[in-house]
Formats: C-alpha cells, sequence, structure tokens
C-alpha cells in the first residue's frame, strides 16, 4: 500500500456482492475507488470523513462488512496530538519563511496580440516561471534573454513586490510584410453566382455565370490605361448556388459504449511546478475510461493567489460491447447522424433544398442526401510578385 497523507478506510467484502456495492457507491455522492484482493474479496477505499455514510449505505443494501481498517499520516497522528501540533507549528513557520523566497504569481500586462499562455511560455524558456527563487534572478540578462527569445516583444520589465511579479511588456510592430499583401478573391467550391459584394479589386463573373473551384472572381491586379497595372487586395463577398452531398451508412451491428457504474478519482496538488499524487492506487484501464480534469488554484481571502493548484480528474469506467439494431432502430440512428452533418455543413449556409435517397440490404441502412445552398463561396488568395 502506498503512503497516503490523509485519513483512509478500507472496506473488504466477499466478491459475490460486489455488484450490489459498486453500484450503490456509484449511485451515492461518495467517492471511491475499488480492487479485486486475493480473487474473493473487493476492496473498497474511501476518504475516512465518508466511512460512516458508507457503513449505513451498506447496511441499508445488507451487504456483510469483512473488514473495515482506517490509515493515513494524519490518523496515526491522532495518537500524538501535542507533538503533531508542535510539529505542523514548526513546519507552518518554516513554510512562510521558505515561501517568501519564491515567485507565488505572475502578473502580465501590456499583451495584445500575445495571449498570457504565449508570455508565459516566453518566461518559461527564459528561466522566469512560478516558483523562481526571487534571489538567483539576474533582472538584466533575463530582460536580455526574452527579448532574444522572441521576435514579438520589443520591451520587457519585470518587477517583484513580495512574491508577485509584475511583468509588463511592448509587442513588435508587424512589418509591413505582415500588414500589407496584395491578394486575389477565387471561388472555393463549383457554384453559381446569385449576388456579388466588391469593396476593394476588379470584379471578375457576374450574376449568373457558373463558375468552377479556384475560379477567379475578384482580381487584385488592376489594369488601365490611365495608371498601367497595379496590385490590391481584394475585397468583397461572392455568394452563390452549392450543392453538397452527404452520405450516411449505418450497419445492423456494431459496438455500443456502456457505462459499467465504476469512477476513479486522480488527484494531484501542484505546489510550483512540483507535482504530489495523493491518489488511491486502483486497477483502472484508462484507455477504457472517460475523463472530466478540472484545475484550481487555491487563493487566500478571496484576494491572495497562491501558486497551489488542486488538479483532479474523475474517470468513468465503460466497456464496448456487440451490440445489433433492428432495422427501425437503425433507420432513426442514421437519420439522427444525418441530421448532425446536415446541421455542419449549412452553418454557414442558407439551405435552398434538400433531397433524400435511401436504400438497405442484409448488413445496413444507407442515406444518401443533396443539399442546395446558397452560401459566400469567396476565398483569399496572395499574389506574390517576382
Amino acid at each position: 500500500m502506498k503512503f497516503t497523507l490523509f485519513p483512509h478506510t478500507k472496506f473488504q467484502i466477499h466478491k459475490k456482492n460486489s455488484e450490489a456495492a459498486l453500484n450503490a457507491f456509484s449511485a451515492s455522492n461518495i467517492k471511491y475507488a475499488a480492487s479485486i484482493k486475493n480473487g474473493s474479496v473487493i476492496e473498497i477505499v474511501i476518504s475516512s470523513k465518508n466511512a460512516e455514510e458508507a457503513k449505513d449505505l451498506l447496511n441499508k443494501n445488507k451487504i456483510e462488512l469483512i473488514l473495515i481498517k482506517e490509515y493515513g499520516l494524519f490518523t496515526n497522528l491522532k495518537k500524538f496530538k501535542r507533538i503533531g501540533l508542535i510539529i505542523g507549528i514548526l513546519l507552518l513557520l518554516f513554510c512562510v519563511y521558505i515561501s517568501s523566497k519564491f515567485v507565488w504569481q505572475i502578473k502580465i500586462d501590456g499583451n495584445e496580440r500575445l495571449s498570457e499562455a504565449e508570455v508565459e511560455k516566453i518566461l518559461y524558456d527564459s528561466g522566469f516561471f512560478l516558483g523562481k527563487f526571487i534571489p538567483s534572478v539576474n533582472y538584466d540578462k533575463l530582460h536580455n534573454e526574452i527579448l532574444l527569445k522572441s521576435d514579438d516583444i520589443s520591451w520587457v520589465s519585470i518587477n517583484i513586490d513580495g512574491n508577485v511579479a509584475s511583468v509588463l511588456i511592448k509587442e513588435s510592430k508587424k512589418t509591413s510584410s505582415e500588414t500589407e499583401y496584395y491578394s486575389n478573391i477565387v471561388a472555393k467550391s463549383d457554384a453559381q453566382i446569385v449576388e456579388i459584394k466588391v469593396k476593394n479589386g476588379e470584379q471578375s463573373v457576374k450574376i449568373g455565370d457558373i463558375v468552377k473551384e479556384g475560379e477567379l472572381l475578384i482580381s487584385g491586379i488592376i489594369d488601365s490605361q490611365a495608371l498601367g497595372v497595379r496590385y490590391e487586395k481584394a475585397i468583397g463577398e461572392v455568394y452563390a448556388r452549392t450543392t453538397k452531398q452527404i452520405s450516411v451508412s449505418f450497419p445492423y451491428k456494431g459496438k455500443e459504449k456502456i457505462y459499467t457504474g465504476r469512477v476513479y478519482d486522480d488527484n494531484k496538488i501542484k505546489i510550483f511546478s512540483k507535482v504530489i499524487n495523493f491518489s488511491l492506487k486502483s486497477n483502472k484501464n484508462i484507455e477504457f475510461c472517460d475523463k472530466i480534469e478540472k484545475s484550481e488554484q487555491i487563493t487566500l481571502f478571496g484576494k491572495y493567489k497562491l501558486p497551489i493548484f488542486l488538479e483532479s480528474t474523475r474517470y468513468f469506467e465503460y466497456e464496448l460491447l456487440e451490440v445489433e439494431y433492428s432495422k427501425r432502430e437503425a433507420v432513426d440512428l442514421a437519420f439522427m447522424e444525418l441530421n448532425e452533418k446536415i446541421k455542419s455543413e449549412t452553418a454557414n449556409a442558407e439551405l435552398i433544398s434538400k433531397s433524400v435517397e435511401t436504400s438497405y440490404d442484409e448488413n445496413g441502412f444507407y442515406i444518401v442526401c443533396s443539399l442546395e445552398c446558397i452560401e459566400n463561396i469567396a476565398k483569399e488568395v496572395r499574389i506574390y510578385k517576382e
């Protein structure tokens, strides 16, 4: 058994009662971990604060207990209250003194294009991060390192007040090659033009024209007798009638995800960049689990953020079972899938009409759906002058 910090209670029950016990725990709000011992015994481990509730739950379901055992560092320290109290006070004072020498929080200001995560990555690559030992920081060297690491930052200043590092940056201005360029507007699909809105450039098609994918719609190269050839950035919208085809095939036999009711929790504390895992060992196979991850930073008095993060991952176990659908079920599920695909395909288009053809054989049910839409087919393509 791994060393654990917080008090936990272990229940052992006969394997024959495992399904009833696990179903009871899964239906409750009690977090647990379960494993098989010696082939005939199921061991369930929970936090000791839920022990009485768990006993009542098992008694209510008439599940016999073989063994109840409590363990954990804090449980053992109950035998040594005075010594534990003294050690705790000393540790607290020591931690307060030591922690005052480290960066607890990084505040970033002045960034517009860059996200905070991108700036934090640049700082980390330059050797500055949560948990950095403050007396070791060479600010001139650090500032130069940041400027060398990123072309997006032209100036940086880092000031530390207590445990909080305030990072002020100025972003580099984009070069003319990034902000100024020339382009054409071409068709992103085959279509028939119904409306043209040109804001910049020269119109190359007219309403009613049938165009192919990649065909020029608005030109950024303007050739006039008065001014000669000039280049522009073509801007505009070209709406056209398009056709799309969606296919769905749904077999009568397949695999379906069925949840077992078993839930596992992984809990970690991250202090600066050090991660401490205090979860109980379990025999879960995360390949067959859905998961929900959470991360929460500890805050004192709702104001002061500490460099301590509580990270938890909850795993929901499932099995892939062979299933066989009736023709009616296959039809319903196939049309549900078709509707989702139509919704995705027409998210930025106006649906004008649709036609559906269906067929089936001994293996499954099939749908072919044709859509007619009105959508903006304008696609910008850069012009590179030689």
